[in-house]
Parts: structure tokens; C-alpha cells; sequence
């Protein structure tokens, strides 16, 4: 009789475990599928990143220029480099995306306009928002002077 009661004890522990580690296997496949989830939204939003990033180098042609990374252990990566506002600006460009930029030249790590003049991601923003400021500066004073010209 102590038997029978010692193995329904280790039928129902046996039970539970099994239920325990379904529970467990739920909340991993459910983790699994967030993170391919999120992994498609960053790979989205680095795609569109590098479609504006394009168009950028398009709009400055006499200094957007590309050269592979050497900061990057994944073959294939590239910086693009432009100049605006007369600031140095740099981002990272997957492989993937290189098509993107075909109308960029692509030029040996030992060319000048590719030596990074040590600025930081923080600072790389600041001279894009200083530099849209401007921008819009600009064409504020050209939309006055145009309503104000007689006619």
C-alpha cells in the first residue's frame, strides 16, 4: 500500500513537472516570436534609415563618400561619409543596403575625406539638427524676400 501512495505521489510530481516545463516552453516560444518580432521592426527601421541616408549623400554629391569599416568584424559593412553645415558626419551601412548606395563613390580607408574626426553619435546629431536649423533659417528669409518683392 505504501508503494501504490509512494508511486501516485511520483505520478502526480512527474504531472506537474511536465506541466511546469509546457509552461516554461510557452513562454520561451512566446519570447522567440517577440524577439524575431523585434528583430524585423530594428532591421526595418535601419532599412528605411539607410533609404534617408541615401537620399542625404544624394543631396551633398561633392562630399558623400563611402569606405569599407574597419570597426566592424562582419564582412561586407561600410561608412558613409559626407560633409554639411561644414561638419564631418559618418554612419555605419550594412551589406545589405550597399545597392542603396551606388551613387556614392567608395574610396580606400587612407582617403582624407574619410578620416573620422572624432565625433561622437550625440555630436553627429547636433550638427544635423544646427544644421536643418539653418536650413529652414534660410528658407524662411527666401519665402519673406519672395512676398515682399514687388510685383
Amino acid at each position: 500500500m505504501a508503494e501504490a501512495v509512494y508511486v501516485a505521489q511520483l505520478a502526480r510530481e512527474f504531472q506537474e513537472q511536465q506541466e511546469a516545463e509546457a509552461r516554461w516552453k510557452r513562454h520561451a516560444d512566446s519570447f522567440a516570436a517577440e524577439a524575431a518580432t523585434a528583430d524585423r521592426e530594428r532591421d526595418a527601421a535601419y532599412r528605411e534609415r539607410a533609404h534617408l541616408l541615401a537620399w542625404l549623400a544624394a543631396l551633398h554629391p561633392d562630399s558623400a563618400v563611402m569606405t569599407p569599416a574597419t570597426d566592424v568584424d562582419a564582412e561586407g559593412w561600410h561608412v558613409l561619409f559626407l560633409v554639411a553645415g561644414g561638419w564631418q558626419m559618418s554612419w555605419h551601412i550594412a551589406p545589405h543596403d550597399l545597392p542603396l548606395f551606388r551613387h556614392v563613390e567608395i574610396v580606400d580607408v587612407a582617403d582624407p575625406r574619410v578620416q573620422w574626426d572624432g565625433h561622437s553619435t550625440r555630436q553627429k546629431y547636433s550638427r544635423v539638427r544646427r544644421h536643418t536649423r539653418l536650413l529652414a533659417i534660410e528658407a524662411e528669409v527666401a519665402d519673406a524676400s519672395t512676398a515682399e518683392a514687388p510685383r
